[in-house]
C-alpha cells in the first residue's frame, strides 16, 4: 500500500491506494479524525477486459465477427469471452476501444477498398463505434475507435467487419486487434 502525506496548516490529509483499488483518506483537523473509503473518482473496484484476436479473418462484403480469442488483462468475475464475444456481466457505462489492423494481400497493382469496423451490443450497432478504412494494395492499415456506452448486465459486446467497395482481399491482423471495456461508472 502506497501512502501519500500533505500537511495544510491544520489538516493533515494521508492517502493510501489500497492493492484491491480502494482509495483510504484520513483526516485531521483541529484534533478531529475522519477516515473515509472514496469510491468511484480514482478508487473503487476496477472492471475491464482486454480480448484480442488469435487468428486472422478475411473480410469481404458479407459481414464477419472479428476474432476475439484471447485475454490479455480482465479482472475477476466480471466479464466471459466465448465465440469471439465478450459478455458483460456488472452493468455500467464503460468506455469502449477496439483496434483493427488489416493487410492488403494483393500483389496486383491498382488494388483498393474501404471497410468499416462496427462494434455491437447484443447485435445491433452502438452509435459512435464505428471506423471505415481505406486500403491499398499489399499495405497494413490500423484504426482505433473509442466511445463510452451503458451496458446492462448480461449484454454481448462484439465487433463486427465489411468490406464495403474493392475487390481486395483483405484480412485482419491478429496481434493487431484488440477490444478493450473499461467500467468507467
Amino acid at each position: 500500500m502506497a501512502v501519500v502525506s500533505q500537511d495544510f496548516d491544520d489538516l493533515d490529509v494521508d492517502v493510501a491506494n489500497k492493492a484491491d483499488g480502494r482509495v483510504l483518506v484520513f483526516r485531521s483537523a483541529s484534533g478531529n479524525h475522519e477516515y473515509e473509503d472514496q469510491a468511484g473518482g480514482g478508487g473503487g473496484t476496477k472492471r475491464y477486459i482486454q480480448a484480442r484476436a488469435s487468428s486472422t479473418v478475411n473480410i469481404t462484403g458479407t459481414e464477419v465477427t472479428m476474432d476475439l480469442a484471447l485475454i490479455d488483462e480482465q479482472s475477476a468475475g466480471d466479464f466471459s469471452l466465448a465465440s469471439d464475444q465478450v459478455t458483460i456481466l456488472n452493468a455500467g457505462t464503460y468506455s469502449i476501444r477496439a483496434q483493427v489492423t488489416t493487410d492488403d494481400i494483393d500483389t496486383a497493382g491498382g488494388a483498393r477498398c474501404a471497410t468499416e469496423v462496427r462494434v455491437q451490443k447484443n447485435g445491433s450497432d452502438i452509435p459512435g463505434a464505428y471506423l471505415r478504412q481505406y486500403h491499398r494494395e499489399t499495405t497494413e492499415n490500423s484504426g482505433c475507435l473509442e466511445c463510452l456506452h451503458t451496458f446492462a448486465a448480461n449484454d454481448v459486446v462484439r465487433v463486427r467487419l465489411l468490406q464495403l467497395s474493392g475487390s481486395t482481399n483483405v484480412r485482419t491482423v491478429a496481434e493487431g486487434c484488440r477490444l478493450i471495456l473499461e467500467l468507467i461508472s
